[in-house]
């Protein structure tokens, strides 16, 4: 999941991500770290759950 831009809205103060492969997604700030931190958790769990295969 590789990020290729990132703003944040005026109108909501939202944090709008655009990734590859997704189109993008709404986050306040606050959460938008969250939200990366689960993302990197699930990467790392799918890699090792690869690597067992």
């Amino acid at each position: 999941m590789k990020k290729i831009y990132e703003r944040v809205s005026k109108a909501t103060g939202n944090r709008v991500i655009y990734y590859k492969g997704m189109t993008f997604v709404f986050v306040k700030s606050d959460e938008a770290e969250k939200f990366l931190k689960e993302a990197k958790k699930e990467k790392a769990a799918i890699a090792a759950y690869e690597e067992e295969l």
